[in-house]
Formats: structure tokens, C-alpha cells, sequence
């Protein structure tokens, strides 16, 4: 029996994937997502350095949110900062739009077509859609549904200053405090392990710049080893030179070496140029001055160096 003309069921989606296991802190940020939600707001950017935590708590937070968008969870890596270009707006729009219940055969073939398709389809739902690893906001501008009820999170090492300026909320992602990291630790390791070396577990938050990425890369190598003492892998990390090899792995973009490099492949050659010469620069912070004091050259035209580590 076959029904011409009838519509497809609107389907209910669930993409967004389950928060990492060890997931630690960051209670100030999603009290600040939910105040967003509260207040109306539509569009989030978690902006930050690669390996902050962005992507586990926009997790977090759908998982927490679930409730609050009954019509369902969009969720696509836009692949902004990866080793392959970034994700088109008009594949992402067809991605959604089969999510949604729209057969491959019935979507237009171009970007405005689709466009329009997809907030015909986000009209009067309640959607929650994360958008990880955001390039630029004309990337992501067309992906935000036009209900006013639903809500997009985005994920970018990028501000997307054209959407602020279009009303969206900034959420500036910072590193774990100590308190975080060690949780973050105990988390897995357990808190016996900790509370035996709790000095040296500060240590090692402190050598991992309560950034992550790096945290769940040594609780990695400390959890396959359980005689492995904190104080030995906070010995293989002190040495500077050293530390980012230690934090290495086969898979470039789950690395902290691998993460930075990839953001730094996204700077224009100016503030390539600028970054590898303050790199120079021998203490931990520094103001204007220095970064001013180095511009000039640079925009003149001096041939730029070869990154040296």
C-alpha cells in the first residue's frame, strides 16, 4: 500500500554524545548555560584554546539539558581546526535535515534552498543544537534553527565576533583550577591514589596547565600503570623541552602538541609570524609592549622564521 503526498514524520533526534566518563568542574560555566536558557537566549559560543574542554562541556551540558528540548538533539563536529577542511554549511544542513525525518531525496540542491528547508523544519520545535569545532560564523549562521524556544552551542577556538554582535552569549573557557584538575584526577585514578601523593598531584595539575587534554593524557598513562608513582611522571614533565613529547600520541588531534599545532596552521602568516617571535619572549606573560614593538616588522614584509619547536 503506498500513500503519495503524505509527509514524512517529524523524527526526534539524539546526537549529541554522552559527556566523557571523568568529566570534573566547570560548575561556574553551566550555571552561566543555564542562566542563557533562562534569559532566552538562543546562541552560545564556548569559546577557547584547543584542549580547554569546550567539546566535554557542551556534552555535559546536553546531557544535562535534555529535558529542557523535548523535539530532540542535533550534534555535528564542523571540523573548524582539523586535519581536514572545514565541514561545508550546505553538507551540515543536509545532515540535519535527514536527522529531522527529510528523505535524501527531497532536499534542494542549493545552500538557500536548503536554508530555508531547515528553519521551515526548526519552526515552533524545541531543539538543542551543538555545533563543536566551529570555523567562523558564516559557517555556522545558517545551522541555527528559527525557533525561539530552541537553543545552539558552539564550540570554537575562535570568539565568532560576528555572532556576539548578532546577539549571541560569549562563554570564555578557561583552564581547570587545582581543585578541578585533582577531581578531574581522582576521577581516574581514584581518590586513594590521590590523597597518597596529593603534593605531587598538584604538581602535576600545575604541570598540565589545568588544561584537559593534558590531565587525561597522564591520568591515561598513571591508569594502565598502577605502580607508577605520581611523583615519577611529574619527574619525566618538569623539563620544558621535554613535557609536550611526554604529553605525545599516535593521534595528532587528541594530542597537546597536535592541538596547538593545528590552531597554529589557522593564524595568517602576520600572527604566525608574531606568535613564533614572542615565543622568544623568557618569562610566562607579558604585556602590549612587546607584542607591539615586534608588529611593525613584520607587517613590513620581513621574511617570517621557521617555527623552532
Amino acid at each position: 500500500m503506498h500513500f503519495h503526498g503524505v509527509p514524512p514524520a517529524a523524527a526526534t533526534p539524539h546526537q549529541a554524545a554522552a559527556p566523557p566518563p571523568h568529566f570534573a568542574g566547570r560548575g561556574a560555566e553551566v550555571r552561566s548555560l543555564r542562566s542563557a536558557m533562562d534569559a532566552g537566549s538562543t546562541v552560545v559560543v564556548l569559546s577557547g584554546p584547543g584542549g580547554v574542554g569546550k567539546t566535554a562541556l557542551a556534552r555535559q551540558w546536553a546531557r544535562l539539558a535534555e529535558d529542557a528540548f523535548p523535539a530532540g538533539q542535533l550534534y555535528l563536529n564542523l571540523g573548524g581546526f582539523g586535519l581536514v577542511p572545514p565541514v561545508e554549511p550546505a553538507e551540515a544542513l543536509r545532515s540535519f535535515l535527514r536527522a529531522l525525518g527529510v528523505p535524501a531525496g527531497a532536499l534542494p540542491p542549493t545552500l538557500a534552498e536548503l536554508t530555508a528547508l531547515y528553519r521551515s523544519q526548526t519552526a515552533g520545535r524545541s531543539l538543542l543544537v551543538v555545533l563543536d569545532d566551529a570555523f567562523s560564523a558564516a559557517q555556522v549562521r545558517v545551522l541555527v534553527p528559527s525557533s525561539s524556544s530552541s537553543m545552539t552551542v558552539i564550540t570554537s577556538r575562535v570568539r565568532l565576533s560576528g555572532l556576539i554582535a548578532e546577539g549571541a552569549v560569549l562563554l570564555e573557557i578557561t583552564p581547570l583550577t587545582t581543585a578541578e584538575s585533582l577531581t578531574l584526577l581522582a576521577n581516574f585514578l581514584g581518590e586513594k591514589r590521590i590523597d597518597g601523593e596529593r603534593e605531587q598531584a598538584e604538581r602535576l595539575a600545575e604541570l598540565c596547565a589545568g588544561l584537559p587534554i593534558a590531565l587525561c593524557l597522564a591520568a591515561a598513562r598513571l591508569s594502565t600503570r598502577p605502580r607508577l608513582s605520581l611523583a615519577r611522571v611529574v619527574a619525566t614533565l618538569a623539563a620544558e623541552t621535554q613535557r609536550l613529547a611526554r604529553l605525545e600520541t599516535p593521534d595528532r588531534e587528541s594530542s597537546v602538541s597536535g592541538s596547538f599545532e593545528l590552531s597554529y596552521q589557522a593564524l595568517d602568516a602576520s600572527a604566525a609570524a608574531l606568535y613564533r617571535r614572542l615565543s622568544l619572549h623568557p618569562g610566562r606573560e607579558f604585556g602590549l609592549g612587546p607584542a607591539a614593538a615586534l608588529l611593525p616588522g613584520i607587517q613590513a614584509g620581513s621574511p617570517p622564521e621557521r617555527p623552532t619547536g
